[in-house]
């Protein structure tokens, strides 16, 4: 796992648990996604996120600083990857809307062509 990534547990449910009163929290400088609420935290909003943008920036944030395969996020986010045709460039776009400061010219989510997305360590100032 990238170092990049903290997961905590809340003190009071003491052991990981699979139940919905454990706290996860995958991070990335000001990039924070609460597992268990479901919410982002970026540029200073808190705000939900929709089941397969949850699931792609979960993908993503796990594997900070390394290139994210698209048949990788296809399958985090779909039954039939092969049925989801454009539509994760659509999602990714969604999630740059939420966490870039210019969605235009992303820093964070950046696209690795004919491979995959990568949240990018170095535009976090994140040492190689």
């Amino acid at each position: 796992m990238s170092a990049a990534v903290a997961h905590a547990t809340s003190p009071a449910n003491g052991p990981r648990r699979a139940d919905a009163e454990a706290t996860e929290v995958l991070r990335a400088q000001d990039t924070e996604l609460d597992v268990g609420a479901r919410f982002l935290r970026a540029g200073g909003r808190c705000m939900p996120l929709p089941r397969k943008e949850f699931e792609l920036l979960s993908v993503l944030l796990a594997h900070a600083g390394q290139v994210v395969p698209r048949e990788q996020l296809l399958a985090a986010g779909w039954d039939n990857p092969c049925e989801a045709g454009k539509a994760l460039e659509v999602y990714i776009r969604r999630l740059r809307q939420k966490i870039e400061t210019d969605p235009h010219r992303p820093t964070h989510i950046r696209t690795v062509r004919g491979i995959g997305y990568i949240f990018d360590r170095e535009a976090l100032g994140w040492a190689s």
